[in-house]
């Protein structure tokens, strides 16, 4: 399969920093603060119902960048943790807090426990990007940029996408080492780029992006094979249904940056887009099997998955959303 890259120190240093400025910029809104926030600590268990998320409170900036919880049926009012994660995913009593992208080349995935405490560190290298937990907690999956270039056109960056063992907080395999199958045939090319995992029920299934030449696919990968299969183009971020029915995920609708959130049906692979024009550039999450979530304009946002309705704001000063289904 294909050769691990090597990097270089300087240029990783300055890609690091520019993605970093990008990032900053990019959920940098004028957006009420919340109507009420907790101090900061003292984040129970996490329990089924709830939401987590990244606090992004210009107004209390000593909580900005935290991790944060709110009751689903309260999402006015959130606790935030002392614990900073550029992006953070939680479930089954297991999460992934990405630290923030710094000047240099190893970055720490830290591992949570039930109560968002840390149970371990997982060193990578690059730019944080993506963060998964299967809905058992079994596996995380974890996206970083290994060198800096934009990913507004695809192929023109590097990631690495690396599974954990959650429990033993040890990788497991790097995506790329996988063997791919297209259309019945062995398929591989040096530019391989995965990005954007999101798991099945059984966590061993999952779906994720794969980019080559210029040309994004979506593929089914198993785990214990090490091997995926191309099921068609033109996916970005997959985000599978709570029911294993549909697909949320961006789509590419012309020149630079722009993207618009689409939902596919598993069975035929058919795909429409939901009520919701502005370009998201986030990996969806799913409110419950008929609504998406994401983040845009400093906010997290939920639409209907069928294209139907109109999209409405969740919560304020957010992003990087979790549903908690099972504690």
């Amino acid at each position: 399969m294909r050769s691990p890259r090597v990097l270089g120190l300087v240029a990783l240093s300055i890609a690091c920093v520019l993605a970093s400025a990008v990032y900053i910029t990019r959920n940098d809104g004028s957006e009420a603060s919340p109507a009420s926030a907790a101090p900061v600590g003292g984040i129970g268990e996490v329990q089924k119902g709830a939401i987590v998320f990244v606090n992004r409170d210009r107004e209390r900036a000593s909580q900005y960048g935290f991790t944060a919880t709110a009751d689903l049926d309260s999402p006015g009012r959130r606790k935030v943790e002392s614990l900073p994660c550029s992006r953070i995913y939680f479930q089954a009593g297991r999460g992934l807090c990405l630290e923030a992208a710094g000047a240099i080349v190893k970055q720490r995935v830290t591992v949570l426990g039930k109560k968002l405490e840390p149970l371990g560190d997982v060193t990578l290298q690059g730019v944080p990007s993506r963060a998964r937990v299967s809905p058992d907690g079994r596996y995380g999956a974890v996206t970083f940029f290994v060198y800096g270039h934009s990913y507004a056109t695809p192929g023109s960056f590097s990631t690495q996408t690396t599974i954990i063992d959650l429990a033993r907080r040890k990788k497991v395999v790097d995506v790329e080492r996988f063997h791919v199958e297209k259309d019945g045939k062995e398929f591989d090319s040096p530019d391989f780029n995965f990005w954007g995992v999101t798991f099945a029920r059984n966590s061993d299934k999952f779906y994720a992006t794969l980019a080559s030449r210029g040309t994004t696919y979506l593929v089914e990968g198993s785990i214990g094979a090490r091997r995926a299969r191309v099921l068609r183009t033109g996916v970005e971020c997959p985000s599978l249904s709570p029911d294993g029915k549909r697909i949320a995920f961006k789509k590419r609708t012309g020149e630079g940056s722009q993207w618009r959130l689409h939902v596919m049906d598993v069975a035929t692979l058919r795909d429409w887009p939901v009520a919701e024009a502005r370009s998201v550039d986030d990996q969806a999450e799913w409110l419950d099997d008929e609504h998406v979530l994401y983040g845009v304009d400093n906010g997290v946002w939920s639409v209907p998955a069928d294209g139907t309705g109109e999209p409405e704001r969740l919560l304020d000063s957010a992003d990087s959303p979790a549903v908690v289904r099972s504690a």
